[in-house]
């Protein structure tokens, strides 16, 4: 569209422009004399930051948009005419220092200014103070389009509006568009209204469009009802496939205007998994249908065929696992890595996962077990072949053989013509020492070591201090406990056979309870009230809670969280946290004292004394469930349950001065009574439980065959890894 000249804009305008006076006789020399001022000033200061003996404004216009005014504007300053400037333009006006209002006048009727067009300012001294004006203009001349939609099942897209043939863009269903254009005759057309929508009056307006007019086109649509629905339900809906591909039946709706099939209604398919792609709208019988290809995640799957936002029908399918295409170590504990004592079962079931090519877990398939190499013999699998469940998972237990050294076990499945393998690398080993312990017998506490039969008894600490609760590490090649040698109980460790022993920790709070991650590669333990963690070395300690009362840290299985109980918030209570220290959520909140939380072997359960009962709960907390009544569990020195091998029984003392030591089953029922004693612990490869009664003793897990191991004091005995 051609520009308008300044006399005809503001002198002659059309009837959509409000008349504005004429231009000021003697304006236009003023504006050049204060162009040249400001070109002077801009040239002594151009940043707008501070200038030698300059003083004033500098104002910044910035116009965009359609029609724009090509004369400039006005600017005044406390009410005096300063001159124009253009559209896209910098002026500099030089002022005394003070409160001036700055104002911006003389645009035409389709521009306007964002915020106000008066701005008081301090102008201070020595400084060019920057004022900014943004003009947004529209056009003047076109065709303004308004659609109003009634009625139901409105099309949520809007309509396609064209001018002459072009394709303008859509316009919402009840909304105004613009559209600038030259003077002279134009077809304004709507279009791609749903079936179920109709335009008053003809879909396309033939218009004149007059120079400084923008000419309302007012469209009125009205829909009616639509009504969908499936058809064949019982062939199309609850199908059952294979994850990642199509179903064998399309999906088919019918969409009906009261009560007659609809033509050419587009139906809007989703899917929650997967993808759905329709054929078409309606088709003459007012049927639509579509091909639905599954997601890849195996379980329910759900799809939608709507004609409006509140106007669908469902359709649900499950999708089942496609064929095996691998075999995997799952997430997790998976029994790879372990160690164990000769002739031992080691604690963790080998569990593969048979996934499709997807990853979902195969049902059904047949996993065989064999021994691939082994450093003498008698090494036994149980079975050699499992069927894995619906999770794809199989399994099988381990019973080591006869000499020290690795072991590989393969799990091999059969896919189609191949095989698929994976490969555990176990470790069997002789200790020749199996249990630190702590005695006076030598006139003070300190840490000695022994064989299982209570052989080769040696004291690995020597000096006046307490040296307690040692823990060995989990390859058994290191043993970390407290002494009080250095004043405080601080956290020291040393090598298996008692050499270099290294202090870890240093404070003048108290440092103890040593707890060794799976992984052996940190330590958390308490300080004061704190959990920290530390490195294996020492370095790195980190403050992991913030609680008063925070103690009894035990890592899961995993590595990656840490359960512990807490008086922050009244009575002790179970809390579980990251082993970063993040994500500290409490588990139980009970009027007793809940304390001395144990993980199970698989990590799936927490075992914890509650008052003077013992409860299991899952991770998260739910689930807590009581399995002993008046067991007379007692919290002995920070010593909780311990867990069987298998995760099915629980052993604990109680009775501070007759104890006993006792067996329950994870699932509840009658305590059993194993021995009088304390400190029970069960060995992780010999199915064995050390325990004391003044005197270290050891007995099998049903209580048979007890033997007491010394002769001159002991207690705490742990068993090595």
């Amino acid at each position: 569209m051609a520009p308008q000249s300044a006399n005809s804009r503001r002198g002659t305008g059309g009837s959509a422009l409000s008349e504005v006076p004429p231009p000021r006789p003697g304006r236009a020399r003023l504006a050049l004399f204060i162009l040249a001022v400001g070109v002077t000033l801009a040239a002594c200061d151009d940043t707008g930051g501070p200038s030698t003996g300059q003083t004033g404004v500098r104002i910044v216009t910035t116009t965009t948009g359609l029609d724009l005014d090509p004369n400039g504007y006005l600017v005044t300053v406390d009410g005096t005419d300063r001159g124009l400037i253009s559209r896209n333009d910098t002026l500099v006006i030089p002022l005394d220092p003070g409160s001036r209002t700055i104002a911006l006048y003389d645009l035409t009727p389709n521009c306007t200014i964002a915020g106000s067009g008066s701005r008081t300012v301090t102008v201070v001294a020595e400084k060019i103070l920057p004022v900014a004006f943004t003009v947004t203009c529209t056009a003047t001349t076109g065709v303004r389009i308004i659609t109003t939609t009634t009625g139901l099942d409105i099309d949520p897209n809007g309509y396609r509006v064209t001018v002459d043939g072009t394709d303008y863009g859509l316009i919402p269903p009840n909304d105004s568009l613009l559209i600038p254009l030259d003077p002279g005759s134009r077809t304004i057309g709507l279009t791609g209204l749903t079936p179920n929508c109709t335009i008053a009056g003809s879909g396309s307006r033939i218009v004149t469009v007059l120079a400084s007019e923008i000419l309302p086109v007012v469209f009125v649509i009205t829909c009616s009802a639509l009504s969908i629905t499936k058809v064949s339900p019982g062939t199309t809906d609850n199908q059952q496939g294979t994850a990642g591909q199509s179903l064998a039946n399309d999906l088919e709706v019918l969409v009906t205007e009261d009560g007659s099939p609809k033509v050419g209604v587009v139906v809007v398919w989703s899917a929650s998994d997967g993808a759905i792609v329709g054929h078409g709208p309606t088709d003459a019988l007012g049927h639509a249908t579509a091909t639905w290809t599954l997601g890849t995640t195996v379980g329910q799957q759900q799809a939608t065929a709507s004609v409006s936002s509140s106007n669908g029908v469902g359709y649900f399918a499950v999708a089942e696992n496609d064929v095996a295409a691998d075999l995997i170590h799952p997430g997790g504990i998976n029994g790879d890595n372990q160690r164990g004592g000769t002739t031992t079962t080691l604690p963790d079931l080998l569990r593969v996962q048979v996934v499709d090519q997807f990853g979902n877990g195969v049902d059904g398939a047949t996993v065989v077990w064999l021994v691939l190499s082994e450093p003498g013999s008698g090494t036994t699998l149980d079975p050699v072949q499992s069927i894995s469940d619906q999770s794809g998972e199989a399994s099988t237990e381990v019973t080591l053989g006869d000499s020290a050294g690795p072991v590989v076990v393969r799990a091999m499945v059969a896919i189609g013509a191949s095989q698929k393998t994976a490969d555990f690398t176990l470790t069997a080993f002789t200790w020749t020492t199996a249990l630190a312990f702590v005695s006076g017998r030598d006139g003070n506490p300190e840490i000695y070591t022994m064989n299982a039969d209570g052989s080769a008894q040696a004291r690995l600490t020597n000096n006046g201090a307490i040296d307690d609760d040692p823990r060995w590490s989990p390859d058994g090649q290191s043993i970390a406990f407290v002494s009080t040698r250095g004043g405080t109980f601080e956290i020291y460790v040393m090598n298996a056979d008692g050499s270099t022993q290294t202090r870890l920790t240093n404070n003048s709070l108290q440092d103890d309870s040593p707890v060794w991650s799976p992984d052996g590669q940190k330590i958390a333990f308490v300080r004061g009230q704190e959990i920290y963690v530390m490195n294996a070395d020492g370095s790195a300690q980190t403050k992991l809670t913030g609680g008063a009362g925070d103690r009894g840290p035990q890592w899961s299985p995993d590595g990656q969280k840490i359960v512990f109980f807490s008086s922050r918030d009244g009575n002790d209570e179970i809390y579980t946290m990251n082993a970063d220290g993040s994500g500290q959520t409490r588990l139980t909140n009970n009027t007793r004292s809940d304390g001395f939380p144990m993980w199970s072997p698989n990590g799936q359960k927490i075992a914890f004394g509650g008052g003077h009962e013992i409860y299991v709960m899952n991770p998260d907390g739910s689930g807590q469930t009581g399995l002993t009544t008046h067991s007379n569990f007692y919290q002995r020195g920070g010593w909780g349950p311990t867990w069987s091998l298998d995760g099915q029984h629980i052993g604990f003392d109680g009775d501070p001065y007759d104890p006993v030591i006792r067996l329950v089953s994870v699932n509840g029922g009658p305590l059993t009574f194993l021995a009088f004693g304390a400190y029970p612990d069960w060995s992780g490869s010999r199915q064995k439980i050390a325990f004391d009664l003044r005197e270290i003793y050891v007995m099998n897990e049903d209580g048979s065959a007890r033997t007491r191991l010394t002769n001159k004091g002991g207690y705490k005995a742990r068993w090595r890894p």
